[in-house]
């Protein structure tokens, strides 16, 4: 089970996953989530995405195989703040995550911060909005 939204004035990718998921949904996520990438990449010059995984389950090493398959497709500016409510399934995407762009987190809000703050100057609008 997946969503995705692109927020046309931050940029901001918002994604909800949760479940036990298999290969072909990962595949079928990363779809969705990469035309959104393409997007992101024509309109601000980097990828900003916030998954919520709060109903996360940890998962299958194939499934996290196609999950790190897909991060290789992030840029050295692009972004990814998960928030997660499992220790179990933070432990796991810590293992795969690589912490400068990729981070885990137990609330919204701290996810977003680091989003914002992380974004290019340009963005001070969304910044200001945020803090609003």
């Amino acid at each position: 089970m997946f969503s995705v939204h692109y927020d046309d004035t931050s940029g901001i990718i918002r994604c909800t996953s949760g479940g036990f998921l298999t290969v072909a949904e990962v595949h079928e996520y990363a779809s969705a989530v990469h035309e959104s990438m393409g997007r992101s990449w024509r309109e601000f010059g980097r990828v900003a995405m916030l998954v919520i995984s709060n109903d996360a389950t940890v998962q299958s090493a194939e499934v996290m195989d196609a999950t790190n398959a897909n991060l290789r497709r992030f840029g050295p500016a692009d972004r990814l703040a998960i928030v997660v409510s499992s220790q179990l399934v933070k432990m796991q995407a810590g293992r795969t995550l690589d912490g400068e762009r990729f981070r885990t987190f137990a609330s919204e809000e701290e996810a977003l911060a680091w989003l914002i703050a992380e974004m290019p100057a340009r963005h001070t609008a969304v910044r200001r909005a945020a803090s609003a």
